[in-house]
């Protein structure tokens, strides 16, 4: 078998990242990139009570997908029926 040499047990010790206290990191500012987060963002929350009908993004995205298909069909059917006169 071959001997290790003195690099290859070096190279290992030189990897290791030493811990960080919480002491030695600097305690940054709560909500610093809130604006800017929110200005170029579409992130929404949704209402405790829509969980169950929307588990994640996917579903969420395919709901609104379908509720402007049927907006765009409402809209042209009312748009082609002729208006009734109102007579008094």
């Amino acid at each position: 078998m071959k001997k290790k040499s003195k690099s290859d047990s070096r190279v290992g010790s030189d990897l290791r990242i030493s811990p960080v206290t919480r002491a030695a990191m600097r305690r940054g500012t709560m909500g610093k990139y809130y604006q800017d987060v929110m200005a170029g963002s579409n992130v929404v929350r949704i209402a405790p009570e829509l969980n169950g009908a929307f588990p994640n993004e996917v579903a969420v995205n395919q709901a609104l997908r379908e509720l402007l298909k049927f907006r765009e069909t409402l809209v042209k059917i009312t748009a082609d029926k002729p208006r009734r006169s109102k007579t008094a």
